[in-house]
């Protein structure tokens, strides 16, 4: 790495340096937001098995399995947000948005986003609704 660049997100800095961590949590604070909430049914994904999707995922949570996966992969607006907010929705999870950087001439931008169509995001369904 070159003078002045770094390797982690400006965010970080503060949180590395003046804090003692405890937990993991603690430590992806700064990249973790709780998504909004739904505004579709799953029906109004007729283009895809959500019913399929739905079942698999409420398996994986009966049996306590962790480290299941979808990818849901398509442009900018066809609805791959709204799908994981939908399912997360029915199976009564919260989704965590992970925010991150976007990379702009081969370097990374400085601050941290979860809204540019530029930037890799990815969702995990966690804990159950109203619990921490």
């Amino acid at each position: 790495m070159g003078r002045n660049q770094r390797s982690y997100p400006q965010e970080y800095a503060p949180l590395l340096v003046e804090s003692k961590l405890e937990t993991k949590e603690e430590l992806l604070a700064p990249i973790l937001t709780f998504s909004s909430l739904n505004r579709f049914s799953l029906s109004q994904f007729p283009h895809v098995n959500s019913e399929l999707l739905k079942d698999y995922l409420s398996e994986a949570i009966n049996q306590g399995l962790t480290g299941q996966n979808i990818l849901l992969y398509g442009d900018a607006g066809t609805g791959k947000t709204e799908l994981a907010r939908t399912l997360a929705f029915e199976l009564q999870r919260k989704l965590l948005e992970v925010q991150s950087q976007q990379v702009e001439f081969g370097r990374l931008t400085e601050s941290i986003s979860s809204r540019n169509s530029n930037s890799l995001r990815l969702g995990y369904l966690i804990g159950q609704t109203g619990q921490k």
